[in-house]
């Protein structure tokens, strides 16, 4: 049940002003509506999700994948695809740096074997595409061991949750893994930036998920380690923010987080 509260607007003449705040639960303020979340490095950890990092597992991955005997290109193919995948690869960085613009893995894929004038059926680039991202991006992920707790603690306080995050793996592969790691029951909305098509710290993508939610950006707090990303874009479309400290936070620091934590539980003294 909604409850009234009275707020004195000292600018007016002291006139008092009624209004309903929907963030009381039993009688109890509860200080934000809804947490959104970034995915790597806060819900979970990997080695290292800087771009260098990313391209050297995906190169890695695809060495060992196209040596297979499932898909079995000569060396002197593999080496050059490789190449080639180096140079699409750091193009397309560099352009969804500026544009914002998501582009999917398997079009980074596609283009490396045109370069490369490896012909190979569409299906089975997918293919190599899917074990790419097993080998090289899913296998690497660890859940932050209070990650589920947290959750479960907002969930029951009785905000909402949600997943706002950048990849250009397809939307169907997260979906897998945040099932098998348990986060999926406890989010109420995932985003993920190659099934909206813009990424981070598009003003858009935290929209997307706000309106899904239901709830307005100054009531809602957003959670990463990115400081671009993370802390400027979740500012600029009107969250508070708090940033997750890690060994190597990205980005520069053109906006303040409101909130600075070393570890998800620490969480609980903010909410």
């Amino acid at each position: 049940m909604l409850l009234k509260r009275i707020y004195y607007d000292w600018n007016v003449i002291l006139n008092a002003v009624i209004i309903y705040d929907e963030r009381y639960e039993d009688g109890v303020y509860m200080k934000f509506s809804a947490v959104l979340f970034d995915y790597g490095n806060t819900l979970l950890t990997y080695a290292d999700h800087s771009i260098k990092g990313t391209l050297d597992r995906n190169i890695s991955g695809i060495k060992k994948i196209l040596s297979s005997s499932s898909h079995p290109l000569p060396e002197l193919h593999i080496d050059d695809f490789l190449e080639n995948f180096r140079l699409v690869y750091n193009d397309v960085n560099k352009t969804i740096s500026k544009t914002m613009k998501e582009v999917s893995m398997f079009d980074v894929l596609l283009e490396a074997a045109k370069r490369s004038s490896i012909t190979m059926p569409r299906d089975d680039m997918f293919g190599v595409y899917t074990e790419l991202y097993k080998k090289s991006i899913g296998s690497c992920l660890i859940p932050d061991p209070d990650a589920i707790d947290v959750l479960k603690s907002i969930k029951n306080a009785g905000m909402k949750t949600g997943l706002v995050s950048n990849s250009m793996y397809d939307f169907e592969f997260h979906l897998d893994e945040l099932q098998r790691f348990g986060f999926k029951p406890l989010l109420d909305t995932i985003i993920i930036s190659s099934s909206v098509g813009v990424r981070k710290p598009h003003k858009r993508i935290f929209d997307i998920a706000l309106k899904e939610l239901n709830v307005f950006a100054k009531d809602t707090l957003f959670v990463g380690d990115h400081l671009n990303a993370d802390i400027e874009g979740a500012s600029r479309a009107g969250m508070e923010t708090c940033l997750k400290i890690v060994e190597h936070n990205d980005g520069e620091c053109i906006v303040e987080p409101d909130y600075r934590i070393n570890g998800l539980k620490e969480l609980r003294q903010i909410l």
